[in-house]
């Protein structure tokens, strides 16, 4: 589980910004996962339901822990090797151009709590650290300052070896994993198992070819019965490559070949890299007609919302069997509110999320703020200030009445986190204002 992730330096954010995913004493819809973790007395919450006006960086959070566990999985690849770190630090403020980013992160695995952060320039990894909490006490793993690795006396398996393959521009943890390091590989695993999605729209290739290795989950497909699409089943069928498409697979695999220096498995020109007998999959969504009679519609006939469901729902229901978190920009896009509130109550329901799964998730949707369903602890604000940094805030932090209705006090300012208000007759009156 996560219990809370920090980042300084990067995009809309200066300063350190933390999200915490532990609970607070107050009372709430639902209780908090009771988890046996030291200094965890208040459990650990199963959502973060993120709001603020456009461009307030919202999408950033997630943004930047796409980019630590981006850099996690990949700091050690050949493909990387004498390449920059990516690096997009806050340029609004003096002196942060020029100053690395950094994150941290404190999660649970296997009973046991971690603390894990880097932070890195577009030359190097200038510091890293990795501790273990087994008995409530800190218990170093390694740390890092520049080269130069210190390790703990109870971290086992092979060190020094891989220490010296480490490069300046790699991450340690990323080293160790690939070295197959036992306890390095559980934790870079941990952040591999997450689920990020950050687009808002789904062609429909892209989700018949998301569900062709695992076919639909049918649990998705009574989700999308119950709030009303009219879908009661699917089905896949398979049809042979015409000609044009089988070119245009093989030109864009040579394509990735090239730039990725790939020359061992090039194939010659002209030379048909798929099976023969290589398929196509295309997924059909059942409805019943007035008369009872299925009718099946390609996907491309379903509405936007309907295609980014069924693609999100497949895996929000394999991260609610595995107990992962799943990171969801903007899960209002494209979706009814009822959409909206159903996906957060699979999150808050124990008796649906049974093994702790959590969700961190964006939206501008303010009716969710009226429901029953999240604590005041899992709402949380972002604005910009003076400086036009990003500034992160829990609803917990404010005194609220029992009977204050959340989402009229927000629209009115009350927390903040709302985009500057202003008359569009006042806009339409002094269009040549230079002031507009």
């Amino acid at each position: 589980m996560l219990l809370s992730f920090s980042v300084t330096n990067f995009m809309s954010i200066g300063d350190q910004q933390t999200l915490s995913m532990v609970a607070t004493k107050l009372a709430g819809s639902h209780e908090p996962f009771d988890v046996s973790i030291p200094s965890m007395t208040e459990g650990v919450l199963p959502c973060a339901v993120i709001y603020g006006p456009n461009a307030s960086g919202k999408s950033n959070l997630i943004f930047a822990f796409e980019r630590m566990r981006s850099l996690i999985l990949t700091s050690h690849s050949p493909q990387k090797l004498n390449g920059k770190i990516p690096h997009q630090p806050f340029l609004l403020g003096g002196g942060w151009s020029d100053s690395p980013t950094t994150f941290d992160v404190s999660f649970t695995l296997n009973g046991t709590r971690y603390d894990y952060g880097f932070s890195h320039d577009a030359e190097r990894i200038q510091s890293e650290y990795l501790d273990a909490f087994p008995e409530s006490r800190r218990r170093k793993l390694f740390s890092r300052s520049g080269e130069e690795i210190d390790f703990g006396s109870t971290l086992k398996g092979a060190k020094k070896t891989i220490s010296d393959f480490t490069r300046p521009d790699a991450l340690f943890l990323t080293v160790a994993a690939q070295h197959n390091h036992d306890e390095m590989t559980d934790v870079a695993n941990f952040f591999s198992s997450f689920y990020l999605s950050t687009q808002l729209s789904f062609a429909d290739k892209f989700v018949t070819s998301s569900v062709e290795k695992g076919e639909v989950d049918e649990r998705a497909i009574k989700f999308l019965n119950l709030i009303g699409t009219g879908i009661i089943g699917y089905k896949t069928r398979r049809s042979d490559l015409t000609p044009q498409k089988r070119t245009i697979l093989n030109d864009i695999v040579r394509v990735m070949q090239k730039h990725t220096n790939d020359e061992d498995e090039e194939g010659l020109p002209g030379e048909d890299m798929f099976p023969t007998d290589m398929k196509e999959v295309s997924l059909q969504l059942e409805h019943r007609s007035d008369n009872g009679e299925a009718i099946y519609f390609n996907i491309d006939q379903e509405s936007l919302g309907t295609r980014r469901l069924l693609e999100l729902l497949n895996h929000i229901f394999k991260t609610l069997d595995e107990g992962r978190v799943a990171f969801i920009d903007e899960l209002d896009a494209s979706l009814h509110t009822f959409a909206v509130r159903s996906i957060i109550e699979l999150f808050t329901n124990k008796k649906i999320n049974k093994n702790n799964a959590q969700l961190i998730t964006t939206t501008h949707d303010t009716n969710i703020l009226n429901t029953d369903h999240l604590r005041r602890d899992e709402i949380w604000f972002v604005e910009k200030s003076h400086g036009g940094a990003s500034e992160y805030f829990p609803l917990s932090e404010f005194s609220v009445r029992r009977d204050e209705i959340l989402e009229k006090q927000y629209l009115d300012g009350r927390y903040g986190a709302v985009p500057a208000k202003f008359s569009y007759r006042h806009f339409l009156n002094n269009e040549h204002d230079s002031d507009i």
